[in-house]
């Protein structure tokens, strides 16, 4: 360890700041593939609109066609 020459409270210390930047990176990375997730999502339901849009069109051409 790096800390024998310390203080037990500035080991703590040092231990808990190694663990936060180990957590920060943590949560930047579940954060980055947050939003590719999102990104995904938006992107299905744009194309799930278009599709329910074009099948709507063709139902009222369709109903329009028969009267």
């Amino acid at each position: 360890m790096l800390w024998r020459g310390l203080g037990s409270e500035q080991a703590k210390v040092i231990h808990l700041q190694s663990q936060a930047v180990g957590a920060e990176r943590c949560v930047s990375s579940i954060q980055k593939d947050c939003d590719e997730a999102l990104a995904r999502v938006e992107e299905l339901t744009r194309k799930l609109n278009d599709n329910l849009s074009a099948e709507r069109e063709k139902a009222q051409a369709k109903e329009r066609a028969s009267i």
